[in-house]
């Protein structure tokens, strides 16, 4: 690998009918576990295969030439992460990620983190945008591969100072980006779009969406779509609008439901096996304290996060000093990681 090469791993995200045109640019890539049946499905020959292998067709273990990095399930790392130790992103121009977003809401939020920890190396891309990260250090991101109209900057997890954007229709300079007012959109005058900032790391979003902002429910539940059709500033309302009314409003799907706890403790009835992720919003969640759940931490932070996290009792108690997203797999029961005790 050299440092002009792009790897492109394929995650077991939502994909669209094919894949973006920029996976022709790309010298390697490596399938994350399931992400091995979408490059089947679309005709491409992944040269990697990475991850526990729970999800992967038969046919991936009598592929010829294919390079197979096999882990235990029971691991403190994700198969995307893993992929990412095998592409060598610190050596490489740039990983794109695919089939990164869509799919479960946990995986879609832990892999916009990711961002956070490789700033303009990493990119989640599908067709209707493109997510990246830029940091004082990294800031030389450029997509000349495909036509945006909209470029959106939102404060994830720090706020972010002094944000200057060259290329789009807004001029001037952004003192302070912050969750209250992001997602910030710009009309995109070029496809030669630079952003820096002086301090923080700000994700930012190249996308088409014409649609406004959505209004959401104050007290009550209600659905929405996290889906690749939507795109991810509104995912982030949706993060901000729960961070809002915390406990009191809950987004439900068909298998999930997400709400948020700032400063505040809470029980609610649970399954044993039932996976639960806990995600640090807007800065550190500090003072955690778990009840009837298998694995705990004191802090959550943007490098640290409960990702698919398993529950041992019927009853969980969940009790955090920050804000702190809990989303909860109403149907995913994963009784092989329970504790021996609790089987």
């Amino acid at each position: 690998m050299t440092v002009k090469d792009i790897v492109g791993i394929v995650a077991n995200g939502e994909m669209g009918k094919k894949f973006p045109e920029s996976v022709n640019k790309c010298t390697r890539i490596i399938a994350a576990d399931g992400g091995f049946n979408h490059c089947i499905d679309k005709g491409i020959t992944p040269h990697v295969l990475v991850g526990d292998l729970d999800s992967v067709r038969k046919e991936a273990f009598s592929k010829k030439g294919l390079e197979v990095h096999r882990y235990d399930r029971d691991k403190d790392f994700t198969d995307l992460e893993g992929a990412l130790k095998v592409a060598r992103i610190s050596e490489v121009s740039r990983v794109i990620i695919y089939g990164g977003l869509g799919g479960r809401i946990d995986h879609t939020l832990y892999n916009i983190y990711l961002l956070l920890k490789h700033p303009g190396k990493l990119i989640l891309e599908t067709k209707n945008e493109v997510v990246f990260s830029v940091s004082p250090e990294q800031n030389n991101i450029r997509l000349s591969e495909r036509k945006w109209q909209k470029l959106s900057l939102i404060a994830l997890y720090d706020p972010i100072e002094g944000v200057k954007v060259v290329g789009t229709r807004q001029k001037g300079e952004i003192q302070t980006l912050c969750r209250d007012n992001s997602p910030y959109t710009l009309d995109c005058l070029t496809d030669d779009v630079l952003v820096k900032v002086k301090r923080g790391t700000v994700i930012g979003v190249f996308h088409n969406d014409q649609n406004p902002s959505i209004e959401y429910p104050k007290k009550e539940s209600f659905q929405h779509d996290f889906g690749i059709k939507v795109t991810f500033p509104h995912h982030f309302r949706v993060l901000h609008h729960l961070a809002k009314f915390p406990m009191k409003t809950v987004m439900k799907t068909d298998d999930v439901r997400v709400f948020a706890l700032h400063n505040q403790s809470m029980t609610f009835d649970s399954t044993p096996g039932q996976t639960i992720s806990l995600i640090p919003l807007f800065g550190p969640a500090r003072e955690i304290v778990t009840e009837g759940l298998r694995w705990t931490g004191k802090e959550f932070t943007k490098d640290f996060i409960s990702l698919s996290n398993v529950s041992t009792e019927k009853k969980v108690t969940i009790s955090v000093k920050g804000y702190l997203a809990c989303i909860i797999n109403t149907t995913l029961i994963d009784l092989e990681m329970l504790p021996k005790e609790k089987k």
